[in-house]
């Protein structure tokens, strides 16, 4: 995952390297909405939608390179987008035509090579080209505007993308390692982040920072990372063949049931859980419910401590609720 911190990079002025900052991890979820998904998930536009994922993918990198020619002054930007771009740029008839078949590999590579030449543009122009004003839409604009509404557009697809999602029935009920996986180098390969503490991970003894080389026997030191169907059902073990300094051994990890939550009837400023951590927030009296998660044996557990004040949870208070069935202890708490 990129780095949060939106501050100075090497090789871009300022302002530049927080609007890289920002196009990157939207980048980094939009991947994450298609990981290792097959030609046909890519292809699939379920009743009611407009645009498959491959082609929210194809439009991405065209709206991308559009932009490209635009900011940088080309005076015939229409006649310079190369032809491959067109159906993604249009959608519609054309891109239901066209933009099918094809595996996860290709809409990674062309989204990469398209970003490749879009941070080649910005590290060679600086602060003041980014705010020059400039026609834009029949009013006045600047290259700052243009770079936001392209990632703005982007994550507006990946919502598309995370709907679409729910159509995937192989991409339904999945279980978790408590591992947090991401690419080794330039998004090919496999490296463990972190794992949480007490998670099926940890007690198999994978840990941050081991480069994954196999998965399930499989030799991933050159595979894009986000080609890698790493979801499975709880129950299913995967064997992760880790390399450390005295050489490599095999860590085999059973996935557990992941926590679910209401999607709606959240009380305002109910906040996400993690784990490890408390959260808070008010319930229908006004009182302060706070809640831990923790690992256990049949997967995660939860337990809600309400208290006064805001004043953490400490030995001796009443549990008001535990269990891992959270998202119905919810409900019962706020309705």
């Amino acid at each position: 995952m990129p780095s949060t911190l939106l501050t100075d990079q090497s090789g871009f002025t300022p302002m530049i390297a927080r609007l890289v900052g920002m196009m990157t991890y939207a980048r980094e979820t939009t991947l994450e909405a298609v990981q290792g998904w097959t030609p046909e998930e890519l292809d699939l536009i379920p009743d009611g939608h407009a645009n498959s994922a491959g082609m929210l993918l194809a439009h991405m990198a065209a709206v991308e390179r559009i932009y490209q020619l635009i900011s940088d002054g080309h005076p015939d930007p229409d006649g310079a987008l190369e032809a491959h771009h067109w159906p993604g740029l249009n959608l519609g008839q054309q891109g239901r035509a066209e933009i099918r078949g094809r595996p996860l590999r290709h809409y990674l590579e062309a989204l990469a090579q398209v970003r490749a030449g879009t941070l080649a543009l910005l590290a060679a122009r600086d602060d003041a080209w980014l705010d020059e004003p400039l026609p834009l839409w029949g009013d006045t604009g600047n290259r700052h505007f243009m770079w936001f509404h392209v990632f703005e557009d982007e994550i507006n697809h990946r919502g598309q993308l995370r709907l679409l999602r729910r159509h995937q029935p192989g991409h339904q009920g999945l279980g978790t390692t408590g591992a947090w996986l991401e690419p080794l180098r330039d998004g090919l390969g496999v490296r463990c982040r972190m794992v949480h503490e007490g998670s099926p991970a940890e007690q198999a003894g994978l840990r941050g920072g081991d480069e994954i080389v196999a998965i399930d026997g499989v030799d991933v030191r050159d595979t894009l990372f986000h080609e890698l169907r790493l979801g499975a059902a709880p129950g299913i073990s995967s064997t992760y063949r880790v390399r450390r300094d005295f050489g490599e051994l095999d860590l085999t990890v059973t996935r557990v049931a992941r926590l679910s939550f209401p999607m709606c009837g959240r009380p305002p400023g109910h906040s996400c859980l993690h784990f490890g951590h408390v959260a808070q927030s008010s319930d229908h009296s006004g009182r302060v419910v706070h809640a831990v998660l923790q690992w256990r044996d049949a997967g995660v557990h939860v337990a809600f401590w309400r208290c006064h004040g805001d004043r953490l949870p400490v030995s001796g208070d009443p549990v008001l609720a535990a269990g891992t069935d959270v998202a119905d202890r919810l409900r019962g708490l706020y309705g």
